[in-house]
């Protein structure tokens, strides 16, 4: 799925100016909300970092090159466009009427005044509504904010003026609920306001667990010739979404018009694990891409502007991470002969000998987030479980997780090198069969192996009833699994029989 990300403040901002950067995100609603929380960060890889690269046809208008690695002077220049000025002169190029809101430090986490307005209420065995009784206003706003804390938790702060009237209506002092120090910092910004601007956005493009799982296990030389295809599909899906939001909206005569803008600036870096469990090892395989783009155009009549009708074409456009996930599909496939069958559970086009037990073992954080929210949670409450799996922090290079992860793999019975060569068996001849826009290739069994404990055997899963009444991209003859009996072992170096596909 392709998330997209709104980038409001200098923090956002710097933290994707950081090869390392880590990805703390969790959905709300059509927008990500960022955890920009310094302390959850982690480091992907130190010997082979992955650097951040320019993108988008626009950036020749302020002097930039795409494709060009940022360096320190690059990344000044992505500061200056965040901030809506030209990287050379610093001379502002969009001027927007823009609301301001309270500065960060101005606010309070809310869930400490709710609870202790709670537990007031308690002592006096009323209700916390009750507590206020005769001042619907505030009762209002501590109905809101109980709405905010159930959603956001710990993560929902507001401002301290307003907590400081919803205190009082209670009988409550701020100086009891809060620690001094912190208190201070609030009432030291106060009455200081930050510019509301959309800067820009992260679009996150990601790939199916077979795609991540599948390099992962590689050689080194195949495994950066994959990434490779995966970076070749990121420029071409940009251009794509340059024509789907290079725009910008003008007036003419008191009536709105659509203005062709000169395409995006943006930077683009590469992750390759998902943030570590706390148990010691690296993270599992989870190959993703961040493109953060300005929201800033040059438009055809000469005029810098908002692009994209302020973005909102952005979040749209789900296109882009279908665009994406296609073409990767079609550079893998005419490398390296990857074949695809779409997942029953999750719709995806996983690839074909990357089965479903390998890729839940290399699931463990969303198998987490399954057994703490519950299987029949909602997103918000999976939303939250996902807040509570970000504390994990892991240090270590591209090649240790690599061997991190073929051992683990090793440890569950797969015969690694056995299942890489039947998912890419190399360049398809002129009679190869269906290509990757079919379903083709035999189906693999969704039966999952028995994990040993030092591997840090991933939570357990609840059976889900399927998303359509018949598997899609499979053929009604699709071969069996294994038998209860057949080791896994045995299941990689004899599979059953390939049934007969169409194109």
């Amino acid at each position: 799925m392709a998330w997209v990300t709104v980038i409001r403040d200098d923090e956002q901002v710097e933290y994707r100016l950081r090869e390392q950067a880590g990805c703390s995100v969790v959905a709300a609603d059509d927008v990500v909300q960022e955890v920009a929380d310094p302390a959850l960060e982690y480091r992907l890889r130190e010997e082979t970092y992955s650097p951040l690269v320019w993108m988008g046809s626009g950036l020749a208008a302020v002097g930039l090159t795409a494709g060009a690695v940022l360096d320190e002077e690059g990344k000044q220049a992505a500061r200056q466009l965040m901030s809506g000025c030209h990287p050379e002169t610093g001379a502002r190029l969009i001027r927007t009427q823009t609301s301001a809101r309270a500065h960060p430090a101005a606010k309070l986490t809310t869930a400490r005044l709710v609870e202790a307005i709670e537990a007031a209420a308690e002592e006096k065995g009323v209700t916390g509504v009750e507590l206020l009784e005769g001042k619907p206003k505030q009762q209002k706003v501590l109905a809101q904010q109980h709405w905010m804390v159930h959603r956001f938790g710990d993560r929902h702060r507001m401002q301290m003026t307003t907590l400081h009237r919803l205190a009082r209506a209670a009988g409550l002092s701020l100086d009891d609920v809060y620690g001094e120090r912190e208190l201070a910092e609030a009432r030291e910004h106060a009455d200081q306001r930050v510019d509301d601007r959309v800067r820009g956005w992260d679009l996150m493009l990601d790939v199916p667990k077979s795609d991540s799982v599948l390099p992962g296990l590689m050689g080194e030389a195949d495994e950066r010739e994959y990434r490779d295809m995966v970076h070749r599909a990121t420029p071409e899906t940009i251009r794509e979404v340059e024509r789907w939001v290079g725009y910008a909206v003008g007036s003419e005569d008191g009536r709105p018009v659509r203005l062709a803008a000169g395409g995006l600036l943006a930077w683009s870096v590469e992750h390759q694990s998902a943030r570590p469990m706390g148990d010691g090892t690296p993270g599992d395989p989870h190959l993703h891409l961040h493109v953060t783009i300005a929201n800033m155009g040059l438009c055809e009549d000469g005029e810098w502007r908002s692009i994209g009708n302020s973005g909102q074409d952005l979040h749209r456009h789900a296109a882009a991470d279908a665009f994406f996930k296609a073409r990767v599909r079609a550079l893998t496939h005419a490398r390296f002969g990857v074949r695809r069958q779409q997942a029953e559970r999750t719709g995806a086009w996983e690839v074909d000998g990357i089965p479903e037990p390998v890729r839940d073992l290399f699931s463990r954080r969303h198998g987490l987030i399954v057994d703490l929210a519950g299987d029949e949670a909602g997103r918000q409450e999976r939303d939250r479980a996902a807040a509570e799996t970000l504390r994990a922090k892991h240090r270590g290079d591209a090649s240790a997780m690599r061997e991190s992860w073929r051992h683990c793999a090793e440890e569950a019975g797969v015969d690694v090198d056995a299942m890489v060569a039947a998912a890419a068996p190399g360049p398809p001849g002129p009679d190869s069969g269906p290509t990757v826009d079919g379903p083709g290739g035999r189906r693999i069994p969704p039966r999952r192996p028995t994990l040993p404990r030092s591997c840090s055997t991933p939570p357990s899963r609840r059976t889900r009833p399927a998303r359509r009444s018949s598997p899609r991209g499979t053929s009604s003859g699709a071969t069996a699994g294994p038998t209860p009996t057949t080791s896994w072992t045995s299941w990689w170096s004899s599979p059953p029989a390939t049934p007969t596909s169409t194109p």
